[in-house]
């Protein structure tokens, strides 16, 4: 099965390294999928292994289907660059696909389990901005 992390970016040169290389842990292939980032993003991100496509159009939800509509995979796993998803929980994203009893699986940081959102102001603010668009 072949399994490829998606990091969808736009200058997220000081997080991307590390998100990157912990993706890289627990897929196939990680692919940059990138805004023209102005900040040496995907630079940083070919440093830790990474493949970087460039886009003409900026937008995460364009990022997210030029890499449906382009990657060869079995699997695509999508990450955001931001720090506000942790790679060491892809394996347990994909084991119910794997099992074959999911075809889609999708992680729900207010479900427990990360404390991204509950360890400073900036990630109560963005707890708050979750709950509100709910």
């Amino acid at each position: 099965m072949l399994v490829k992390g998606i990091i969808c970016t736009l200058n997220e040169a000081p997080s991307v390294g590390p998100i990157a290389a912990g993706t890289r842990e627990h897929v196939d292939e990680v692919v940059v999928m990138d805004g023209a980032s102005t900040d040496g993003t995907c630079e940083i991100a070919r440093g830790e292994g990474a493949r970087c496509v460039v886009l003409d159009l900026r937008g995460k939800g364009r990022a997210i289907r030029h890499a449906i509509d382009s990657e060869e995979a079995d699997v695509l796993v999508f990450i955001d660059a931001d720090g506000s998803h942790d790679p060491t929980d892809i394996p347990r994203l994909l084991e119910p696909i794997v099992a074959g009893d999911a075809d889609l699986v999708i992680g729900d940081r207010n479900a427990g389990g990360s404390d991204e959102l509950h360890d400073s102001g900036d990630h109560a603010a963005r707890a708050l901005g979750s709950w509100m668009i709910r």
